[in-house]
Order: structure tokens, then C-alpha cells, then sequence
């Protein structure tokens, strides 16, 4: 059990270091959350515990740290926030996961959104490879225009 809950431990630590460092992000804000949190929460238990046996006593302590985490996960979520799509422009013809995107980060109270266009590759569905790109050069040959849009601001139409 021990390693299990060491090899869960590393596993999650490497994928948050990984979301954070590199194009790779998660698609839902409530996945990213739960890594972080939970990551968090195993990090406390073993730094407590000075040694990675885990003990029943131990995994209770971790189950607490989680349920903690999740209570305060609105309060975070509002602090770090994620870029949104607000709209799919165009999906690839061969595979129509791949798409583009026009996306928005609400950057609070500094006033307005950021913008930018992105190519969005899933991968294993809770995870997307993104990439920044300029509107102009896209190969329009390859894309088929779709015009999708979102709501993830829960904006009210006038």
C-alpha cells in the first residue's frame, strides 16, 4: 500500500509540475484543482510524517488535508484562474478533437480579459496540449470552420 500511495504521490506531483511548466494543461478547472490540492494534501501528510511510511492514522490526516483542500477550492479557483474558450474557430478535417480557439483569462480586478488564439490537442481527455498561434497563418486547406461558441463566463444575452 505504502508504495502505491508513493508512486500516486510522484505521479501527481510530476503531472502538476508538468501543467505548470510546459503547454500541457488541463482542460477542466476542477481536475486541475483536484491535482493540485490533492498533491498538496500528500505533501503535507509526508512532510509531517518525516518518512514516506504511511499509517492508517497518517492516511486519515491526508483525508482531512483533501477534504480541506476541496472546501477551499471557489476561494482558489477565483485567484488562479484558467484560460476559457469562448469559441472553437476550426477543427482539423482528419480528427476533429484538434481544434482552435479563441480563448479569454479574466484577470480580475485589473480590468477586462486577456485574449489569444490557440491550437488545443487533447490528451487522455483531462489534458490539452496548447499552443499559441497567429490568426493570419493558419492553413486553411487543413481546418474545417465551425464557428462554436461558449458561454464559460455566463454572460446574459441583450
Amino acid at each position: 500500500m505504502n508504495q502505491k500511495i508513493r508512486l500516486l504521490f510522484v505521479c501527481c506531483l510530476l503531472l502538476t509540475i508538468l501543467s505548470i511548466l510546459s503547454p500541457l494543461t488541463f482542460q477542466h478547472l476542477w481536475v486541475r484543482n483536484f491535482f493540485y490540492f490533492f498533491t498538496f494534501s500528500l505533501l503535507l501528510t509526508f512532510l509531517k510524517a518525516r518518512s514516506f511510511r504511511l499509517t492508517n492514522s497518517k492516511l486519515f490526516i491526508s483525508f482531512i488535508f483533501l477534504i480541506v483542500s476541496f472546501s477551499t477550492i471557489i476561494f482558489w479557483s477565483g485567484i488562479f484562474g484558467q484560460w476559457e474558450t469562448v469559441s472553437i474557430e476550426y477543427r482539423t478535417k482528419n480528427n476533429s478533437d484538434v481544434h482552435i480557439a479563441k480563448q479569454m483569462f479574466d484577470v480580475g480586478g485589473f480590468g477586462g480579459y486577456r485574449r489569444r488564439t490557440v491550437k488545443i490537442i487533447p490528451v487522455a481527455g483531462l489534458w490539452g496540449w496548447v499552443t499559441e498561434i497567429d490568426d493570419s497563418k493558419i492553413n486553411k486547406s487543413h481546418w474545417t470552420k465551425v464557428d462554436e461558441d461558449y458561454n464559460p463566463f455566463n454572460w446574459k444575452e441583450i
